[in-house]
Order: C-alpha cells, then sequence, then structure tokens
C-alpha cells in the first residue's frame, strides 16, 4: 500500500494559490483531510495541522500537479511553467493529460523497482499496457525521467534548437565547409580525419580561437563592426565539438549551397553546366526563317511595308546624317567665334600659384610701387584680389605680411631670385 504523504498548511496555502484561512475553511468543511502533528515554537510546544498530499493536489490543474513532482525530483535542469505553456498550446489539454498519465506510470515504476516484490514484471506489463505502450519503452522512459526529468518524457515538445546540429559547432562546421569547397575535391571521410587532427590542435584552447564563443581572443581581435557577422555560439565547451561519423558529416553538406560547391569544387566551366541558364531555340520548320551572323552589314534589302524604315543601309543612313549634323555644329561656332560673340570658343585653363605667398605678395608690391598697372592707380587690395582670383591662392593680410618683411635680413629674396634667373636664361639665349 502506497505511504500516505502530507504537507504544511504553507504549502497547501501556496500550491492551490489561496490563504491559510481557506485552508482552515476547506478542513473543517472536509474537503482536505489533516491531521495535528506536534510542533515546537518559540520554546512552547503545540500541533499544527498537516494537509494530505493527495487532496491538495486534486484540486490542481494538470499544468500545477506536473510541476509539483517536476519539483520532487532534485534535478538542477526542470521544466518551467513557459515550457509546459507551449507544450499546451502545441498540443491541448489532451497531451498536456497524457504527458501527466506518462509522469504518474514512471513514478508508480519507481515504486515498484524499489518494492523488492515478486511479480515485478507482470505489474510492470500492467502499467505498460495502461499508456498502450510495451513494458520496454516505460523502463527507458524511466532511466530517462531519473536523469533529466519531465523534459526526458516530452516527446512531442519541439526542440528550441531544431535544424541546427548539436553535434558539431560552428567553428568545426566552417572547417568542413572550407575542405568540401577546396578545389583538390577532399572526400568526406578525408574530411572527417583532417577535422579529428585540427580538433587535436586546438586542444581545450579551441573556444577561445573561435570568432562564435563569446569573451574569446579570436572574438575581442575583431573590430566592432565584424562581430555582428558571427553569432554567438551556445555549445561552448572548451575544446572543438566534432561529428562522430561520415554520415553527420554528410548531413551538413547536404545543407551547404551546391551551386556555390560546385564552383569552388569544380570550377567555372562545371557550374555553367549545371547551374547556368541556357536558351533553347526552337527548330525552324520553314526556310530562311531565321537566319544568324555576327555583327556586320548584310548586303541585301529588307523589303517591308514602311521601306525607308527598313532597309540594308540603315546604320550607314544614320552615320552620314550624323556626321552632317556635326559640320553645321562646328560651323555655327566657328562663325559666332569670329565675330566676337562664341565666349566658349576656347575654355580658359586654370592657373595656380605654386610659390610661396611671400613671394606673391612682393610681386603685388612690385607691380604697385611701379605704377605697372592702371598707372599706379590701383590700390594693393584691389592687385591682392585679382592675384588671388586668377592664380587661386589665399594671400591673407598683404599688409601685416609685408610689414614682417621689412625686419627680415633680405626681404628681397624672391625678387633677387628672378632677376638671376632672367639674366641667366639671357646668358643662355645668347650662346646658341
Amino acid at each position: 500500500m502506497e505511504e500516505r504523504r502530507y504537507i504544511s498548511s504553507e504549502t497547501a496555502a501556496q500550491l492551490i494559490g489561496i490563504t491559510r484561512r481557506s485552508v482552515n475553511r476547506q478542513i473543517k468543511g472536509g474537503r482536505l483531510q489533516a491531521v495535528a502533528t506536534p510542533t515546537t515554537k518559540g520554546g512552547a510546544e503545540g500541533t499544527a495541522n498537516s494537509i494530505l498530499l493527495e487532496d491538495v493536489l486534486q484540486q490542481l490543474d494538470t499544468q500545477g500537479r506536473l510541476l509539483w513532482y517536476e519539483s520532487q525530483s532534485g534535478l538542477s535542469t526542470q521544466v518551467s511553467a513557459a515550457d509546459l505553456a507551449t507544450y499546451k498550446e502545441a498540443f491541448g489539454e489532451e497531451g498536456l493529460t497524457e504527458l501527466a498519465n506518462r509522469q504518474q506510470a514512471v513514478m508508480a515504476l519507481d515504486g515498484i523497482l524499489n518494492s523488492g516484490e515478486r511479480g515485478r514484471t507482470a505489474e510492470m506489463d500492467a502499467l505498460a499496457g495502461t499508456l498502450g505502450v510495451t513494458s520496454r519503452t516505460l523502463r527507458r522512459w524511466h532511466a530517462a525521467y531519473k536523469e533529466r526529468g519531465l523534459a526526458a518524457i516530452m516527446d512531442k515538445v519541439e526542440r528550441r534548437d531544431k535544424g541546427q546540429s548539436r553535434t558539431c559547432c560552428q567553428l568545426a562546421r566552417d572547417f568542413i565547409e572550407a575542405q568540401m569547397c577546396d578545389n583538390r575535391k577532399f572526400p568526406q571521410t578525408l574530411v572527417l580525419e583532417r577535422l579529428r587532427e585540427r580538433a587535436a590542435e586546438y586542444g581545450e584552447n579551441a573556444c577561445n580561437c573561435c570568432v562564435y564563443c563569446d569573451g574569446s581572443d579570436a572574438r575581442r581581435a575583431l573590430r566592432p563592426a565584424d562581430r555582428e557577422k558571427y553569432p554567438i555560439c551556445t555549445m561552448a565547451s572548451g575544446s572543438m565539438m566534432i561529428p562522430a561519423n561520415r554520415h553527420a558529416v554528410n548531413r551538413i553538406v547536404e545543407t551547404m549551397d551546391k551551386a556555390q560547391m560546385t564552383f569552388a569544387r569544380y570550377g567555372k566551366r562545371a557550374w555553367e553546366a549545371a547551374y547556368m541558364q541556357k536558351t533553347k531555340r526552337s527548330k525552324p520548320t520553314m526556310t530562311n526563317e531565321v537566319w544568324f551572323g555576327d555583327h556586320h552589314q548584310f548586303d541585301c534589302f529588307v523589303l517591308d511595308e514602311e521601306a525607308e524604315f527598313s532597309t540594308g543601309y540603315d546604320i550607314l543612313a544614320a552615320r552620314l546624317i550624323s556626321v552632317e549634323m556635326l559640320l553645321v555644329h562646328l560651323s555655327r561656332r566657328m562663325e559666332r567665334a569670329a565675330q566676337g560673340t562664341e565666349t566658349e570658343a576656347v575654355p580658359e585653363k586654370e592657373h595656380r600659384w605654386t610659390n610661396t605667398k611671400v613671394a606673391a605678395i612682393l610681386l603685388v608690391y612690385g607691380i604697385h610701387v611701379t605704377g605697372s598697372v592702371d598707372e599706379g592707380n590701383a590700390e594693393i587690395g584691389e592687385l591682392a584680389a585679382l592675384f588671388e582670383k586668377h592664380f587661386h591662392v589665399d594671400l591673407g593680410n598683404v599688409y601685416h605680411a609685408f610689414g614682417r618683411l621689412r625686419g627680415q635680413q633680405n626681404p628681397t629674396a624672391f625678387l633677387d631670385e628672378m632677376k638671376e634667373r632672367l639674366l641667366k636664361k639671357m646668358r643662355d639665349m645668347d650662346s646658341r
């Protein structure tokens, strides 16, 4: 006979979601069975109510009962209320009830195995029959439940990592993809062998060399903008996680881009043969229905209703018309240039001052003091502005710059150099 279990009034109130006063009312009303247990509080002896666990669980919904038994498993990883809510949303109350029946059967099997009595096989077969499974399946559920709790028997739950490899980390996957895209055409068995060698080289430092591992040296070495290209791996375990056999490698290869792998592995011609779109022409049914030729003029005429637009010399006529229009345009430009009305006949070339600003200021002052422009009536500022405009240079405050020149040992060095080079130019011309 199964031993009756009792819990405190506080625990019962928390499970049902009511107050302790409501618990006491249910005890008086007979909905909850309770026994008085001796207690010691504050040095004084007394009694407290212990509530029958079975009565409390009957007031809970299926999800509440599942969570209660799961909390008693003692495992570090347990199914949460959110997981059960997702399960119920996917499979309804019927699926949740089926899961509860499995849990109860597994717990009942645990009692049978721990009883040590004879005839356990018949009891297990009968218990498995209530679920419509074999005793072997029930024992497998029991072993998994003892190890991983309720999650082990939720075989209908969609895995959160569905579509992702659980036996191969992203670093190993990148290695496989790179090997399969090598033009040396490595077979999958050799790729797996090379992967094992690479994993042995990395050893326990593999995750630190992986750009997908958060906090690794390799990831910190990346620029912040580049880190977004490499999602964080959730399988970090120190060493590389590699496939156990060639079949696992083949499953990874099947998910790769076939066109890209063909181009990298076999070359452009193989890719073109396999994936490049081709134009298919239907065979002509009549003679002279279709003509093929390179880019050249046919020595023939095309008969059409609009003959002026459909001749064998359309291209030649277009060239003659374009040359005639060009000649008319150039003639008009030349006439306007001769009359002085063509302002853009000869485009002006920009000239830039490439010497120092001091040299330019000396030239401006030299032109001014010699009266070379407007008979000396042009101001220093006007001459400086003209110089800046035509030679694209900013002279700044020419007055202050000229004032600073007066304190130098040789303020007219540029003009002296200009004089010497002009004299040398004349001497060179005379000697020829």
